[in-house]
């Protein structure tokens, strides 16, 4: 082994621990900041508030007010799904139906223009026979 196979040897070597180091640092534990002590604890109390007298007001013991919202009802869930399908169904069935008219407007365009030119030629292939309509 030359000089140069023996330093990749080397750097082979102290890469998975230097990997290891780093991913240990990364995975250690870290404690909860106190804020989320203090959030969790209001919304256990604003739950247990809002079950035990039905009203949405709710003053926590740590001070100001706060209004709970209550947990939506499984078919309020199921009728803003379905609104919202029934609109995605109707804005592709609208975006559909916007195309359509475009592409028969393009149709009779193109087809006024072809009628154009073939009434233009039977208008001169008439007056070639010698009958004028007089427009």
């Amino acid at each position: 082994m030359n000089g140069r196979d023996e330093q990749e040897a080397m750097d082979e070597q102290e890469a998975p621990d230097e990997f290891e180091q780093t991913l240990q640092r990364a995975m250690q534990r870290v404690n909860a900041p106190e804020t989320l002590a203090k959030f969790l604890a209001t919304a256990v109390e604003a739950e247990e508030h809002r079950r035990r007298s039905g009203s949405g007001w709710f003053r926590p013991s740590r001070g100001g007010r706060v209004y709970v919202l209550p947990k939506p009802r499984r078919w309020v869930v199921g009728a803003l799904a379905a609104a919202l399908l029934l609109t995605a169904l109707g804005a592709r069935e609208w975006r559909l139906r916007q195309e359509r008219v475009a592409l028969a407007d393009e149709q009779f365009t193109a087809a006024v223009r072809v009628t154009d030119q073939a009434l233009e030629q039977t208008r001169e292939q008439l007056r070639q026979a010698g009958l004028n309509l007089g427009q």
